[in-house]
């Protein structure tokens, strides 16, 4: 639910607000790959790809399982 909302915030309202709950999610669900991807791709869809590298070199940074770190590449490449 709190993910919808964040998605909704930056797609129309205040991406900043956006940016601020998708920020809130990561820290208290860090190994939710499905939430740092749909940040990412939120970032794409509005032009900033700097910001968008900057999530992918985060999620990397991660002790996650093969399996989702290989999902993460495929998407950053």
């Amino acid at each position: 639910v709190i993910s919808k909302f964040a998605q909704d915030e930056f797609a129309l309202g205040s991406m900043e607000r956006g940016r601020t709950v998708f920020e809130g999610l990561l820290d208290s669900y860090p190994k939710r790959v499905d939430l740092w991807n749909v940040y990412a791709d939120k970032e794409i869809k509005a032009g900033e790809f700097d910001k968008a590298r900057g999530i992918f070199q985060r999620v990397t940074t991660l002790k996650l399982s093969s399996k989702a770190i290989k999902g993460v590449f495929k998407k950053w490449l």
